[in-house]
């Protein structure tokens, strides 16, 4: 029992992360500035900023596995 909320607790750190990853990603643009890569494969798309959003969804997106079990992370 102790193991699953030790992984509910995590799970909801990580989509924490996430979440604030995606709802400031234009603070954290404007904080630390543009990623060569990001402008220069996602220019036309927002960038940085949409570099920022899909590493905080995938960050949520592991969060829901580690917590359900799924994936590499079955036991």
């Amino acid at each position: 029992m102790g193991e699953f909320f030790s992984k509910l607790f995590l799970g909801f750190i990580g989509f924490g992360i996430g979440f604030l990853l995606v709802k400031y990603s234009n603070q954290i643009y404007q904080t630390f500035g543009s990623m060569d890569f990001a402008e220069k494969y996602f220019r036309m798309f927002g960038g940085t900023r949409l570099l920022i959003k899909i590493i905080g969804i995938l960050i949520i997106f592991i969060s829901f596995l580690y917590i359900f079990g799924v994936g590499p992370f079955s036991v």
